[in-house]
């Protein structure tokens, strides 16, 4: 396995540059993007884990006060390292929704509006522990529901990370961070992709999630994610 820190440019049509490391997975070339994303160029394909849309009308339902906004947020940092990577596939690794109190006619609306601005791109989803089969019957027009444990390639996605696969395997669920120390006492929080055997869990893509603290253990190893660079711990 091989990795390197670039400066990725990305396609014909350009979002703001962003800092992203390449690495080798599975016989895979594949980038690791500062947006908490993946980019696999070969098949031109996103993948992201755990957006988690809809998460604010969840919080509402239960009585917390959360702006609206996120979900939106969230769909247009799709959209924009879509174009600029001219992908023609997303692949969400399993909770692309966070429950049944937010998909609401809005959301509904807002993710018909994104699909339909992009006839062109397929958007696929393994079904993680949130995706209800309520939420998954919903957006069954809008977005096309995959078997856990998808190969193509050299690679498998999967939402919970597993072992034993006789392929690369790409995961979520886990929200992966780390806390960095500084000499000072200072500290650091920040979500990680987080390579183990035969597997890379990746951070969560949405707005409202939370992360766990994870350590790499011998072998493992960890890319920190900035605001604008992903660095290898």
């Amino acid at each position: 396995m091989r990795s390197r820190v670039m400066q990725v440019r990305p396609g014909r049509r350009h979002m703001p540059e962003r800092a992203a490391c390449e690495v080798e997975l599975g016989g895979e070339r594949l980038l690791l993007h500062a947006e908490r994303a993946v980019i696999w160029p070969a098949a031109r394909m996103l993948i992201v884990a755990d957006v988690h849309l809809g998460k604010e009308g969840v919080f509402a339902d239960h009585g917390v006060a959360v702006p609206r906004g996120p979900s939106e947020h969230d769909l247009a940092r799709l959209g924009k390292l879509v174009t600029a990577y001219e992908c023609t596939r997303v692949l969400v690794l399993g909770d692309l929704f966070h429950g049944p109190a937010g998909l609401d006619a809005s959301l509904l609306d807002a993710l018909a509006r994104w699909r339909a601005a992009r006839d062109d791109v397929r958007l696929l989803a393994i079904a993680g522990n949130h995706d209800r089969p309520s939420l998954r019957s919903r957006s069954a027009a809008l977005v096309e529901w995959c078997d856990e444990g998808l190969r193509e390639q050299g690679l498998e996605f999967r939402h919970e990370p597993a072992a034993g696969s006789d392929c690369f395997v790409l995961a979520g669920h886990v929200h992966p961070a780390t806390r960095l120390a500084g000499r000072r006492g200072d500290r650091l929080r920040m979500p990680v992709f987080w390579q183990r055997a035969g597997c890379l869990v990746l951070p969560a893509f949405g707005s409202l999630t939370g992360g766990y603290n994870v350590r790499a253990a011998a072998g493992e190893r960890l890319w920190a994610v900035g605001a604008d660079a992903v660095v290898a711990l």
